[in-house]
């Protein structure tokens, strides 16, 4: 595992940009996109490729799995106790009971 790259960047600015970059393929697939901020702009020290590469990866398998005139929606907002917490979520079928012991297993 590389070493993190911590930068300072502004974390509204970054939701917005993972909602867009899918933009195109939620036309594509009749599926709507919605992105909200909780909060003030905040800028945070993190690694920006590998926090994009996680919530790119969240963003796709929402729009992936939820049905033509289905929305996914990301939320981010910054906790009480300083923590950034995201939220994706969707209106597909959801994760089957059978399934969710594995969730977090390699592929």
């Amino acid at each position: 595992m590389s070493e993190l790259e911590l930068k300072p960047f502004n974390l509204r600015e970054f939701s917005s940009e993972v909602a867009e970059f899918f933009r195109p393929w939620t036309v594509t697939r009749a599926v709507t996109i919605r992105e909200n901020f909780w909060g003030e702009p905040i800028t945070i020290n993190a690694d920006h490729d590998k926090l994009h590469c996680v919530l790119i990866n969240l963003v796709y398998n929402a729009i992936k799995f939820t049905p033509q005139g289905g929305q996914v929606q990301l939320d981010t907002r910054v906790r009480d106790d300083g923590f950034v917490q995201f939220c994706v979520s969707d209106t597909g079928p959801g994760i089957p009971p059978n399934e969710l012991p594995r969730i977090f297993d390699a592929f």
